[in-house]
């Protein structure tokens, strides 16, 4: 018997759900970003139908101030205190 073997598979059955959790959330907060990036997209496409110049930069501008980790801020619950 190898030593230490007992050990590594003991690591490898707690490590490997801990590893499949990370690895299956990757996807989905990548897909997340990937839509937010589309989404500004849009909205680049959406200011260029403005006839102002200046309305076409100040949409841009906003397009282009936001964050994928403001968005994400946003879309989380908001916690109440209801409390006494």
């Amino acid at each position: 018997m190898i030593p230490g073997g007992i050990y590594r598979r003991r690591v490898l059955v707690w490590c490997a759900p801990a590893l499949a959790a990370v690895l299956l959330s990757l996807p989905q907060s990548c897909t997340r970003q990937a839509w937010f990036e589309g989404f500004k997209e849009r909205e680049r496409q959406r200011c260029h139908s403005y006839v102002s110049q200046d309305e076409i930069e100040r949409c841009l501008d906003h397009v282009e101030s936001m964050r994928y980790e403001q968005y994400q801020k946003s879309r989380e619950p908001k916690t109440t205190d209801s409390g006494p």
